[in-house]
């Protein structure tokens, strides 16, 4: 399960994930090719790899299944986790809701 909230607000959303794809990227043209298989499904703004700037080294990929708007948004504390931190992975979500 994902769930999904904007920076200083309440959890919104959530997601079953269904699949995870991960590559390592090794030159560009590799990253040509996952453009090409992906970047429409991802919406990728800038398509033209040989534009960007820096080459990534890795992508992961995550596929969503069943996403629904929560009915009860809630709090969470990430304590501990680090205040910028962009995403954490937990066991249970019951044990960063706030109450």
């Amino acid at each position: 399960m994902i769930y999904f909230k904007n920076s200083g607000e309440l959890v919104t959303a959530r997601a079953v994930v269904s699949e995870v794809l991960q590559f390592q990227i090794d030159n560009r043209d590799e990253l040509r090719r996952l453009v090409r298989k992906y970047g429409r499904e991802i919406c990728l703004v800038n398509p033209d790899v040989d534009t960007w700037v820096k080459l990534p080294k890795y992508c992961v990929l995550l596929r969503l299944r069943a996403p629904r708007k929560l009915k009860t948004p809630f709090r969470i504390n990430k304590r501990g986790y680090g205040i910028s931190a962009a995403w954490i992975t937990v066991d249970n979500i019951s044990r960063l809701v706030v109450k």
